[in-house]
């Protein structure tokens, strides 16, 4: 069996960059040489050879004698930073019971040059110089070298990153990766989530005397690994007079069982350093706006590591008979412990004795399980480790002979299971397209159930000939099932599922269909597009779009769409929302819309706080249950104003 380390699935360019919040631990796992030795010594830039230490509270105060209130750039600015980033940690191998290190030395300039000037910030055109590492289990340098795109906004944070068309998306994923892990926003806030290159941190935001800032970090939801880290992290910002920040320095430690890293970072700004793009350089139209860093994505379709908690959790149930372990876990369920107390120790049971799952399947299909544990049973055989359970998920799904949900569950139980691969796609797609039962619902049920199995399958796993599987099949059941109404809803939320921009083209017929349910359903096709890639397409709609049913599904597909990317609306975009804000009489839409333009990368102009601020006055003298919804979006000031 192969480790857990060699089992994870992580992205080794992402997670070596994003050493800033422990992740570049997992880098190893792809390097046979193991890390670097010790004793490797820094290769500099012009640079200090060691990270500077973080600014104390007293420090951050003492600089500035006044406040600054947020970012202002002038086109045609040039900044420069000296960056550094250190990083230590070790991960625990649990089938060989010893310690695996990484360390992590990068130094370079960060050269920036303002491009666009907006009232929302600006669009800064950068690129990292002169990267060189002293330690690393592997990193990709030449990847940092293209230049590229960020769009900075009032209040001094990043939202929007643009790669170069000739860059690649790894390279481009740890220039953004790099950046996202020193974001802050001039503001007081208790929860202030972070997003890097392999998670999402929660921390809060101080402003202090001078116009100085505290960062300070205190959890770390991590993709890759299974669940929350722990995590402390500390990060001064001294603001200066430039247009952005003067100098960012943080120390964080996390640790999540397996794991333990250190890591300081700092930004300094340099003086006088010669900014020189080439005018090809700032041409936007080699630029592509796009979020690189991986979303969060399910914890069950996500590869779980062998933790000391597996073993512990082996040990407790290994003395057990069948009968025992199915009824403990049958009592678990009745006694509504919730699903994740209930399958772990099954599955479990089922690794350390795989001639037990035969047995316990058949308990279950002789109605020896009460009627409620079917969901947890099936997620018992999904997540275990062992080649009986998926052989007998694969029976399972074939068997035309069983409940029809049976078969529903075994495929989902299949698509969430780490050994299986294109293999299983090819088979769904088969099902999809030749599926054929003299029971004409029965047909359209599963063709259904197929289709959104394949789709999440391609959309949680990084795997080429997956996705092109399900984009091809996909496009067929379009083609020639388009007047079913069923599937032709199935198979454009499964592209929603794909996330693939390229598939716009396919969309568009059934956003100009004269059919209300078509455009309903063309809707869900965007939900993991890239809002940048699907903007022209959105504006042109929702400007001709008149049906509510429409709108309604339209504006909360846009708000998740831009809230699970992390992207904040454009202007042009809270602009068209703003109109149908005063004319949208459904409540539920126009909280999708207020939702949209609070989160936008405008939500700080006066004029949006004004017109946030009017509709909530307007949910108050209607009554509606909407006004709870300013209550996170305005501040004190805003709602006693609101109220009176």
């Amino acid at each position: 069996m192969k480790s857990p380390v060699a089992l994870m699935k992580s992205s080794l360019v992402v997670l070596c960059s994003v050493a800033v919040v422990g992740a570049g631990l997992w880098a190893v796992s792809r390097n046979p040489r193991g890390p670097l030795p010790a004793s490797a010594q820094a290769v500099g830039v012009g640079l200090p050879t060691s990270p500077a230490a973080p600014l104390s509270p007293a420090v951050w105060a003492a600089n500035e004698p006044g406040a600054r209130q947020g970012c202002t750039f002038a086109p045609g600015q040039t900044l420069a930073y000296a960056l550094q980033l250190s990083s230590e940690g070790k991960q625990v191998v649990p089938q060989r019971s010893d310690e695996v290190a990484l360390r992590l030395r990068l130094t370079a300039q960060l050269q920036f040059e303002v491009v666009e000037a907006r009232l929302d910030g600006a669009v800064l055109l950068g690129r990292y110089f002169g990267s060189q590492l002293a330690e690393a289990a592997a990193f990709d340098l030449q990847g940092l070298a293209t230049p590229f795109m960020v769009q900075v906004d009032g209040a001094c944070q990043l939202v929007q990153f643009a790669r170069h068309r000739e860059a690649s998306r790894a390279g481009a994923r740890n220039q953004q990766a790099l950046l996202w892990g020193t974001q802050f926003r001039l503001e007081n806030a208790s929860a202030f989530h972070m997003q890097d290159g392999n998670g999402v941190a929660l921390g809060t935001l101080e402003r202090l005397a001078g116009g100085e800032l505290r960062r300070t970090l205190e959890r770390y939801e991590t993709v890759w690994s299974d669940g929350a880290r722990t995590l402390y992290g500390v990060a001064g910002v001294r603001l200066g007079e430039g247009p952005w920040f003067e100098s960012f320095s943080s120390n964080e430690r996390s640790s999540g069982g397996l794991t333990q890293n250190e890591a300081t970072v700092s930004l300094g700004r340099l003086p006088g350093t010669a900014v020189a793009f080439t005018a090809a350089e700032r041409d936007p139209g080699q630029y592509l706006w796009e979020n690189l860093l991986p979303p969060a994505r399910r914890a069950d379709l996500v590869t779980r590591p062998f933790t000391s908690h597996d073993r512990a959790r082996q040990q407790k149930v290994a003395g057990l008979t069948q009968a025992e372990a199915v009824d403990g876990f049958a009592r678990r369920v009745e006694g509504g412990v919730g699903t994740q107390s209930t399958w772990p120790d099954l599955s479990a049971y089922f690794e350390v004795h795989p001639e037990a799952v035969r047995p316990a399947v058949k308990r279950y299909l002789g109605k020896g399980l009460p009627s409620k544990a079917a969901g947890d049973f099936f997620l018992a055989l999904s997540k275990a480790r062992t080649p009986e359970a998926r052989a007998v998920l694969y029976e399972l799904k074939h068997d035309a002979s069983a409940q029809r949900m049976d078969r529903v569950r075994s495929m989902f139980a299949l698509v969430g299971r780490p050994d299986v691969g294109v293999e299983l796609a090819h088979e769904l797609a088969h099902d999809i397209t030749h599926l054929a039962t003299t029971d004409e619902e029965e047909r359209r049920f599963l063709t259904t159930e197929a289709l959104f199995a394949l789709s999440m399958m391609s959309g949680s796993r990084d795997d080429a000939a997956v996705a092109s599987v399900a984009s091809q099949t996909v496009q067929l059941v379009l083609h020639q099932q388009a007047s079913d109404r069923h599937l032709r809803r199935a198979a454009l939320h499964a592209i929603g599922n794909l996330g693939d921009s390229t598939l716009l083209p396919v969309v568009q017929p059934f956003i100009d269909s004269t059919d209300v349910d078509a455009r309903r359903a063309a809707a869900g096709a965007l939900s993991r597009m890239s809002p940048a890639d699907t903007e022209a397409t959105v504006l042109a709609w929702l400007a001709r779009e008149t049906h509510p049913f429409v709108q309604r599904e339209l504006y909360l597909v846009i708000d998740q769409q831009h809230f699970d990317q992390g992207v904040g609306a454009s202007p042009a975009l809270v602009e068209q929302a703003l109109r149908d804000l005063r004319t949208i009489k459904s409540a539920y839409t126009r909280r999708s819309i207020v939702r949209l333009i609070a989160r936008s990368s405008v939500s700080k102009e006066p004029r949006i706080r004004a017109a946030l601020v009017a509709q909530a006055k307007e949910e108050r003298a209607r009554h509606t249950t909407l006004l709870n919804e300013f209550a996170a979006f305005l501040s004190d000031d805003e709602r006693a104003e609101v109220l009176r």
